[in-house]
């Protein structure tokens, strides 16, 4: 069929080009048997400033731009090259435009980690995650990232892992 011609049906404009490229992945692995993981929706909270200031990016649209390549990333291979990127076309990255990456990065690696919401505080991270659905804890406590602090499980209605590190959260 034409999928994106004038005679495709449907209505790609109703559900926006990157939501239609995903169904339409999606629905090319179902068919060819691929398992399609289920993506659990992450949010985070963490008391840091993360955006990208008018007075760095002025250009609306060129800002928009820079949010969706921020939101698209994956690993810190890809918030690099995003990094790097900003500091070709718009100069010195601020720290907030710096945070709002390493947000998107946690929210990413949260995700892929089966975690729904990661909460900071001053000096602690708290990872919420699903009861019927919870994440490989023993390849959490082992990981690299948390080998400089504490880590507790707490179970209930809501289980949660917090981990308490030594140096608090900054602005």
């Amino acid at each position: 069929g034409n999928v994106v011609g004038v005679e495709q049906s449907g209505h790609m404009d109703s559900v926006g080009y990157d939501m239609y490229c995903k169904i339409l992945a999606e629905a090319v692995s179902e068919i060819q048997g691929i398992a399609i993981e289920e993506e659990i929706e992450t949010t985070v909270d963490v008391p840091v400033s993360a955006f990208i200031p008018e007075s760095y990016i002025r250009e609306h649209s060129q800002r928009l731009l820079a949010y969706k390549k921020i939101a698209a990333i994956e690993s810190e291979a890809d918030l690099g090259d995003v990094y790097d990127e900003l500091l070709d076309r718009y100069g010195d990255v601020p720290v907030m435009v710096n945070n709002l990456m390493l947000v998107a990065l946690i929210r990413q690696m949260a995700s892929k980690k089966k975690f729904t919401d990661v909460k900071g505080l001053k000096n602690s991270l708290i990872l919420h995650f699903d009861p019927n659905n919870a994440p490989d804890l023993t390849a959490l406590v082992n990981s690299d990232y948390l080998k400089s602090g504490k880590v507790a499980l707490k179970t209930g209605k809501k289980p949660k892992v917090v981990y308490s590190f030594r140096e608090s959260l900054k602005n």
